[in-house]
């Protein structure tokens, strides 16, 4: 069967007994969206080089809608992304 063929969807879960609902948003972004990337992506395209500029994409789209999603990586990696990696 091709890959992603017959597929309907996919799901993330978050146990909530360690957080609260200030902290809700930062556990479950971008982790939801890294299973997005993975359920929904073609398999040679889950470089981390090529999909961390997706989720950094995407983290900033949350973050204008006030959803404060935590970050991708360190911040040390945006500096020297070539040494990260």
């Amino acid at each position: 069967m091709n890959s992603g063929v017959g597929v309907l969807g996919g799901e993330v879960c978050m146990w909530g007994e360690y957080v609260n609902e200030g902290g809700l948003d930062s556990r479950i972004w971008p982790r939801a969206a890294a299973v997005g990337e993975r359920l929904w992506s073609d398999s040679h395209t889950l470089r981390t080089e090529d999909v961390e500029p997706r989720l950094q994409a995407l983290r900033e789209r949350l973050q204008v809608r006030q959803i404060y999603a935590d970050a991708i990586s360190p911040a040390w990696c945006a500096q020297h992304a070539k040494k990260c990696y």
